[in-house]
């Protein structure tokens, strides 16, 4: 312990996680019990030499198109369901908004308008990096809910609610009192309670103000829910 601490610094200078995510790598690079050496080595030539025998294949081969597949940002979620736009995809199932299942509330149903169907869905993944709503109640660890946004050129701070599908209504008169065969778009929506500054600033003791720098924000009084339409 003390040859250690005196070549590589103090224990709490150091991290064992780098080394933990190696040999999980590592185990990846092996199948069976003969010979692990040699198969983690001839692993590891293969996977170095995969970029050079992708540049040599054609631009339009069925492999070359599965070599770009796997190495995608959205390949690692294999629950990737229905396309939005580009690089934003649904994450998990949709859930449909009955009149009076409860998941929008009203004010929320006057805000988005009239349509015809509405579903909710509970994350999304954008440009690769997975959003979740408050909806969804698997995650504990992290916040993947709260955001920082734009709105009229000044920046704020919000937490996704849910996020929501929407299938404009027809409004032709033929269509009105019988079945509707009309090709209707579709609008993504997320809905967001934005977060209210808090009046005093952190930390504060015995009524004194300590520190100038630092900003709390806090739950508004009132719930205001800001509707962002895909893509954000």
């Amino acid at each position: 312990m003390k040859n250690t601490v005196e070549n590589l610094g103090p224990l709490w200078s150091n991290s064992c996680f780098p080394f933990e995510d190696y040999n999980g790598d590592l185990k990846g690079y092996f199948h069976g019990s003969q010979n692990i050496q040699g198969q983690i080595v001839k692993s590891i030539c293969v996977h170095q030499s995969l970029p050079l025998l992708a540049e040599s294949l054609p631009d339009s081969s069925e492999a070359k198109r599965l070599y770009r597949e796997l190495l995608s940002k959205t390949y690692r979620c294999r629950t990737v369901g229905e396309e939005i736009c580009f690089e934003t995809f649904i994450v998990s199932s949709l859930e449909r908004v009955w009149e009076k299942s409860g998941l929008v509330s009203e004010e929320e149903k006057e805000v988005v308008g009239p349509v015809s169907k509405m579903w909710v869905f509970k994350r999304a993944i954008i440009s690769g990096v997975e959003y979740q709503s408050l909806l969804y109640k698997r995650t504990t660890a992290r916040n993947n809910s709260t955001i920082i946004f734009q709105r009229r050129g000044k920046s704020h701070y919000g937490s996704i609610v849910k996020f929501v599908k929407c299938q404009e209504k027809c409004t032709r008169m033929q269509c009105l009192h019988g079945k509707c065969s009309c090709s209707l778009s579709f609008r993504y929506i997320a809905v967001v309670n934005k977060f209210s500054k808090h009046p005093y600033q952190l930390p504060f003791y015995h009524g004194m103000q300590i520190v100038n720098a630092s900003t709390l924000y806090g739950w508004p009084l009132q719930t205001m829910s800001w509707l962002f339409q895909f893509p954000l």
